[in-house]
């Protein structure tokens, strides 16, 4: 039997590490609170093998946890009632993991959170083409992209905007994708593309048909859109788009 405790989905909007250290801390009293009532209840011997005996947990998995509160959580061999609980049933297979979700790739949700340090730790990427220029009254300073809603999804992300351009000299600070439909993205310039070191010129630096990356505000929900990763080895972290691709990987899909 599988026992999912509550996932710290508020765990994303935070990014004080105390907090955090309460939150994991919490969760980890709601394991201990529902493992004492289901020792007192008398339907745990109908939930768990019915094949032993009635007092029996065997195949009981508990999974928590979340990317923000990954490295929060202490290991529960250093927990006295888990011990307790694991000697009270020390002949049954009794399992205790950790389940953030996101961890493998990271994001912009993360990196508000410092879940990850730095953009550079941020592997999933969603590479994408500038297909239009903009330079208008309404519209200074701007670039359209090829990839929408259909590739990124509309996630929130306490920092704002649909996603983020990774390069050089493009940041949250100086760029925002600030739209999105469907099948584009349209990104500009915060201020007036000047003198300043602050600005930065977009069309100058993303050129018509150039490939740009995007941070994904949530790259669970990113991944989900592809039925291939390309996957590249990059120690420097650059995740330049004519990378070599050593190795493809097909997820599983559908809930």
């Amino acid at each position: 039997m599988n026992f999912f405790a509550r996932p710290s989905g508020h765990a994303y909007d935070i990014q004080d590490q105390s907090a955090l250290d309460q939150i994991a801390k919490t969760d980890m009293e709601c394991i201990q609170s529902f493992l004492e009532k289901l020792e007192a209840s008398p339907i745990a011997s109908q939930v768990f093998d019915t094949k032993k005996d009635e007092n029996s947990y065997h195949g009981l998995t508990i999974s928590i946890g979340s990317t923000p509160s990954l490295f929060h959580h202490k290991s529960p061999t250093e927990t006295p009632w888990w011990k307790d609980f694991c000697q009270r049933h020390a002949n049954d297979e009794i399992l205790f993991e950790l389940h953030p979700g996101n961890y493998t790739m990271y994001d912009r949700q993360q990196l508000y959170t410092q879940a990850c340090a730095s953009v550079e730790d941020i592997a999933g990427r969603v590479l994408t083409r500038v297909i239009g220029h903009y330079n208008d009254q309404h519209r200074p300073n701007t670039i359209m992209m090829d990839a929408g809603a259909t590739a990124l999804t509309k996630e929130a992300t306490p920092q704002g905007g649909m996603a983020a351009i990774d390069n050089s000299k493009i940041n949250d600070q100086v760029v925002e994708v600030y739209k999105m439909s469907q099948e584009v993205s349209m990104a500009r310039s915060k201020e007036p593309a000047t003198t300043s070191t602050t600005s930065v010129n977009l069309l100058e630096e993303c050129p018509l048909g150039s490939l740009v990356n995007l941070l994904p505000n949530h790259s669970c929900l990113s991944a989900a859109c592809f039925d291939k990763y390309y996957i590249i080895d990059d120690p420097t972290c650059q995740f330049a788009p004519d990378a070599v691709i050593v190795d493809e990987w097909e997820p599983v899909k559908g809930w």
